[in-house]
């Protein structure tokens, strides 16, 4: 007898399943409920920012804000800087009213003196915040900070009030030759122009204070301006001595020359001031390749408008310079355009 074996017994498709059961109310949590709260979360922090990004931004509400007076008053001119800076917002670039309630909070806060950490902050921001406006109101509240010092802390006060100067000079152009002669102002920069300290923290801010008001110097384009920048072209810092030669070339004074070449020299060591958020002594550092080639394109670019400003100035060592970065290998292919364009200058 042989042994055979039959057909495997045949089974339904439906056997072979696991049998189908309700879902469970956990697992309808965690399918919908859950995610629906995540979602509904997100959507309430979206309009929440938003609500807040929205919210103060009428010209009265900062006002009152301002004059509130508050310990969170350094936050509030924080925030008001930030609008003003905010194109979406630029409307309050022109607002008499916030800029003249900007100025008298300043007014009085440098007549009270104080030298709290906070203090120094909501000075430090009532002059960002003032630089950004695109009107006259409140120029004289920055010249007045920018010439006010009775300790140490105030000399960053002084860098923003000077900063801020600066960039009324650059978005008000046809206001530049009436800022020129002011001799308030002249008389603050040049006060600026010679801040020095022995405290090494310190000399690190009076360092930023004076490349700032070499910088605002340069935009002057008067004699008088010009007079006070020449000096700090043999500045000890040499990012000072860098922005005094880019202002000088902007008006074809010659006294430019050296530190261009200076700023050319491929041997020399090139440094940066660091900024001081904090009280701790920070050394300044090399550049770095990108820094260094960007310094070299500044000072072609300088080297290019003290051709174009002074057709007789003696062009010698600045166009050997160039031809020397020109022929290294290390040396960009963007600052050598720049050079093209340098020494096309007729």
């Amino acid at each position: 007898m042989s042994d055979s074996v039959g057909p495997a017994p045949t089974q339904n498709a439906d056997e072979l399943l696991p049998p189908v059961k309700p879902p469970s109310a956990g697992f309808l949590m965690q399918l919908f409920f859950i995610p629906m709260i995540i979602v509904s979360v997100i959507v309430c922090l979206v309009l929440l920012f938003n609500w807040l990004s929205q919210r103060s931004t009428k010209p009265e509400d900062l006002v009152k804000r301002l004059r509130s007076g508050n310990a969170a008053s350094w936050q509030t001119a924080l925030d008001v800087a930030n609008l003003l800076t905010d194109n979406r917002r630029k409307e309050l670039r022109k607002s008499p009213e916030l800029a003249a309630e900007v100025a008298r909070m300043l007014d009085d806060q440098l007549e009270a003196g104080k030298l709290g950490d906070r203090d120094i902050d909501l000075r430090f921001y009532l002059c960002l915040a003032l630089g950004t406006f695109e009107i006259e109101d409140g120029f004289d509240s920055l010249v007045k900070a920018a010439k006010t010092e009775r300790d140490r802390s105030e000399v960053r006060v002084r860098t923003a009030a000077i900063e801020a100067v600066a960039r009324r000079i650059n978005v008000q152009e046809k206001n530049r030759a009436a800022i020129a002669d002011n001799q308030d102002l002249l008389g603050a920069l040049v006060d600026a122009s010679n801040r020095t300290d022995n405290d090494p923290t310190t000399e690190q801010r009076c360092s930023e204070l004076r490349y700032t008001t070499a910088y605002t110097l340069g935009l002057l384009g008067t004699d008088k301006a010009n007079e006070a920048l020449a000096p700090m072209v043999s500045d000890s810092a040499s990012a000072v001595r860098y922005n005094a030669a880019t202002g000088l070339a902007r008006w074809g004074d010659d006294r430019c020359i050296f530190p261009l070449l200076e700023m050319m020299d491929l041997e020399y060591e090139l440094t940066l001031p660091q900024k001081l958020p904090a009280k701790v002594k920070k050394e300044p550092k090399p550049l770095t390749v990108r820094q260094r080639n960007q310094f070299f394109i500044n000072a072609v670019r300088a080297a290019k408008l003290l051709f174009e400003t002074n057709k007789e100035v003696d062009r010698t060592d600045l166009v050997d310079a160039m031809k020397t970065l020109q022929d290294h290998p290390d040396v960009s292919g963007s600052v050598k355009k720049e050079i093209e364009a340098a020494l096309a200058v007729q």
